[in-house]
């Protein structure tokens, strides 16, 4: 059962030599069982000169005792001895149980940390993936947390440029808050080079998290500018999106020294920070896309429309309602077939004895594709697409020359009135 034990544990006897060790100790010393067996154990063990109190105590009493000391003048260990007795009361052998606080403290700790960031997740969630919230508001909420999860006293959240690759401090004046320029706008170059100069270039630079102590000290460090908070300790986490720089978060000036977990806690803050940074390109993408495209076919000459699966009018351009002579909000979430008048494009016939010395025309093809095909297309003009690729593409010019011709008389009915009366007029 000792045996099973993550902790240190030796037996004695009452010349406190070893009579056994369990794995755990034998790891912790590095050495072999054989070579502790029948020695003290303060030979053995590092940093034990003597018999350690409570063994003598609880060998004397027969009760356990424990205490705290301090091993190597680093980490702290609690030490329990045991005394074993047999049924008649005669002495057996003394336990010694060997627990690494500094290190249970630590995992203790690492627990706490991990609570925190979790707590720290769950309250950026909502606006991390919201278009609702602003990235520079996203950035203030990254910035709230990070200086609450480290204790810092100074912080910045910024963003890189997509255009420019500039560094876009969103979060300047909580900063740099004792600074004479807390009020400017700050941006931070890209250097000719491909990379960010100074302390807080480093990072970027690298594409590596990083902590100094000793800022003057660092071999990026350029001294402190004029009016600027002076820095007692720095760390800095690059936000990254499949290896793109997003952002940064950089901290400074906490009460105790950076350790690793605040560095580590502060890399996966700047992992979510990117996810909202990217998020919010990709979504201005497609609707920069969207725009785009809504203006290419706003201007088309032509009338087009998008229909849903159901052949329901869902968007008309402008050319559209010239031609239909109405409003386009008119047609929207109408049946196609119902909406639109006889003379669609696809049931304007084409004369027969045309197509063969139709060769020649130069309009635009319209491609062999049942799925390009209104659904309410005619059986005539359904029977007359059935033709080979050439006669197929021919006839599809041909109606593209004829829906052309129908456009161009309906708009000339249309405007004719009004010419006549401007003719009248003069």
């Amino acid at each position: 059962m000792l045996d099973a034990l993550g902790d240190p544990v030796l037996c004695h006897d009452r010349e406190f030599r070893v009579i056994h060790a369990n794995p755990a100790l034998l790891e912790w010393l590095g050495q072999e069982a054989e070579t502790l067996l029948g020695k003290p154990y303060w030979e053995v063990c590092p940093h034990i000169d003597t018999p350690l109190q409570v063994c003598a105590e609880a060998l004397e009493s027969g009760t356990p005792r424990d205490q705290r000391v301090r091993l190597g003048g680093e980490r702290e260990y609690r030490v329990r001895a045991y005394s074993l007795h047999d049924d008649a009361g005669a002495y057996l052998f003394s336990v010694l149980l060997i627990r690494d606080l500094t290190r249970q403290h630590g995992m203790e700790s690492a627990l706490a940390h991990e609570q925190a960031l979790q707590h720290a997740v769950a309250a950026l969630s909502p606006a991390l993936m919201s278009m609702q919230h602003s990235i520079e508001h996203v950035a203030n909420l990254v910035l709230e947390q990070a200086k609450e999860l480290t204790g810092c006293r100074h912080s910045y959240v910024s963003e890189i440029e997509p255009l420019s690759g500039d560094n876009l401090v969103h979060t300047f004046t909580s900063m740099l808050a004792q600074c004479k320029v807390r009020e400017k706008r700050v941006r931070f170059p890209w250097g000719a080079d491909g990379r960010y100069p100074g302390l807080w270039g480093h990072a970027l630079s690298t594409r590596k998290g990083f902590y100094t102590n000793t800022p003057g000290e660092h071999p990026q460090a350029r001294g402190t500018p004029e009016g600027h908070v002076v820095l007692e300790n720095f760390l800095s986490a690059p936000a990254k999106a499949d290896g793109r720089l997003m952002g940064q978060i950089a901290l400074a000036n906490t009460p105790e020294a950076f350790e690793p977990w605040h560095l580590d806690v502060v890399e996966k803050l700047a992992q979510l920070y990117a996810i909202a940074i990217e998020y919010r390109q990709k979504v201005e993408q497609v609707r920069s896309a969207e725009r785009r495209l809504r203006e290419i076919v706003e201007n088309q000459v032509d009338g087009m429309l998008v229909l849903d699966q159901g052949g329901r009018i869902r968007f008309a351009n402008r050319a559209t309602e010239l031609m239909q002579g109405r409003q386009r909000e008119s047609l929207i979430d109408h049946d196609s077939s119902v909406s639109l008048p006889r003379e669609r494009f696809w049931d304007i016939p084409v004369p027969k004895n045309r197509l063969a010395n139709a060769t020649a025309v130069t309009a635009p093809t319209v491609p062999r594709s049942s799925r390009l095909r209104p659904a309410h297309c005619s059986k005539a003009a359904r029977a007359q697409l059935r033709h080979d690729d050439h006669n197929d593409s021919t006839a599809c010019r041909m109606r593209y020359l004829y829906a052309l011709r129908h456009s161009l008389s309906v708009v000339t009915a249309a405007i004719q009135p009004r010419l006549r009366l401007l003719l009248a007029a003069e």
